[in-house]
């Protein structure tokens, strides 16, 4: 990486604490711009990062194959586990094999599927609040979202109680491997080693239940490796490790997200206070105006042209989806969060074949989780202090967030 103070660098803290004016001029002046710090392509136009995502045939989510080719023999020993894992990642992955292991794994994530985790969510979520019943103080994604959405997606992969702490915090120290950042050696370190057990715990979990299934994703999994070979081990294995870091990200970083966006629009919170039956809308339009997913990347299969600009076969593409959601050409008066505007349309989950598949789920979460939150506590507020962002480009969201119970806050910087 290049250093911090380049010009290009729209990951230095004067940036990222808010980066919406930066990829909004882009997208007035540039908005398919070669970025120099990142040395690759940057889209920030709706029209633009829409039709790339649903181009297949243009662009290459498998990253993992290049950078392989890139790494000396002595990179490709170390990271062994790293490039064998993150190889088969769900999103790293282009058709067929995309298309394969989606199908497999998509039962899980239907809206039916996801109805029937409704009561637990509820449950969960009450249970969480009712612990900082009391305070006047609480860390909504410590205290709150991340305990909320590790339970649900652990549940689903049928991870023992007693281990459900250790592995939500893996999920947390691999962040570096799959979401790009800012160079941090010590801490790509940390991941490599952790995603290295996180491999030994899912395969002798997968061994458990070869030998007595029962009514979890794990045991499906290993169903489908046994009828025809549809899933290798090594596929397996990194769908549990993705699954474990994908179930808590998005919703985990929205939820904090929105306390945020609607301490900013107070108005907004009130009609949400006032008529909780918004919320459904309400999610879609915080998705559109805050969602954690920033952007995502792609690779060019071949040259093409976009806007006037020669695009070639290898050249790394940023799709800037949060760009693309506050494009005044797809929605009015982006910048101004409006829980009754129809958010429709919106990026959040990406889309084309590489659609979330975990969307429907996050909306659950989401939905209730800050229904609770607020029915609980109507005059939540953020509690002094100066906010720090994650440091990755893929997702964005507050390092931790302290809310004051009495609605004196409003003292974020």
């Amino acid at each position: 990486m290049n250093p911090v103070d380049h010009p290009d660098n729209f990951l230095a803290p004067a940036v990222w604490g808010n980066p919406h004016p930066y990829f909004a001029r882009l997208r007035s002046t540039q908005p398919v711009s070669w970025n120099s710090w990142w040395n690759g392509w940057v889209l920030t136009r709706y029209d633009d990062v829409d039709f790339i995502l649903k181009r297949s045939e243009k662009v290459s989510a498998a990253t993992v194959a290049p950078a392989m080719a890139r790494a000396t023999p002595e990179q490709l020993e170390r990271r062994a586990t790293t490039f064998r894992m993150l190889g088969s990642f769900l999103p790293l992955n282009d058709p067929p094999d995309h298309t394969r292991l989606r199908r497999l794994v998509n039962k899980a994530f239907t809206p039916a599927t996801v109805a029937r985790l409704q009561p637990g969510i509820e449950r969960r979520a009450k249970e969480l609040l009712d612990a900082v019943e009391g305070r006047d103080q609480f860390e909504v994604i410590s205290d709150f979202s991340h305990p909320l959405t590790l339970s649900v997606i652990s549940e689903m992969l049928g991870i023992p109680d007693e281990d459900r702490t250790e592995v939500g915090t893996w999920g947390a120290q691999i962040v570096p491997l799959v979401l790009e950042g800012r160079d941090n050696s010590g801490r790509r370190e940390v991941a490599e080693r952790v995603l290295q057990e996180m491999e030994q715990y899912f395969r002798k979990l997968l061994q458990v239940r070869r030998r007595g299934p029962r009514n979890d994703l794990v045991s499906a999994l290993a169903q489908a490796e046994d009828a025809g070979g549809l899933l290798t081990e090594d596929e397996i294995v990194s769908t549990c490790i993705l699954l474990i870091f994908a179930g808590q990200e998005t919703t985990t970083g929205l939820i904090a997200n929105a306390v945020l966006a609607l301490d900013e629009h107070p108005d907004q919170r009130e009609r949400l206070v006032q008529q909780p039956e918004l919320m459904p809308g309400a999610v879609e339009e915080l998705l559109r105006y805050c969602g954690t997913a920033f952007a995502v990347t792609r690779m060019a299969k071949e040259p093409f042209r976009l806007r006037e600009q020669e695009i070639a076969a290898g050249d790394k593409i940023l799709l800037v989806l949060a760009a693309a959601n506050r494009d005044p050409e797809r929605f009015p008066d982006p910048d101004r969060l409006d829980i009754s505007r129809n958010a429709t349309g919106h990026l959040a989950f990406a889309g084309g074949v590489h659609y979330c598949l975990g969307g429907p789920l996050a909306r659950v979460e989401a939905r209730i989780g800050l229904n609770q939150l607020l029915a609980r506590y109507p005059h939540l507020s953020p509690a002094p202090q100066r906010l720090t962002w994650s440091d990755v480009i893929i997702a964005r969201e507050p390092a931790s967030l302290v809310v004051d119970l009495s609605g004196a806050g409003r003292g974020v910087a």
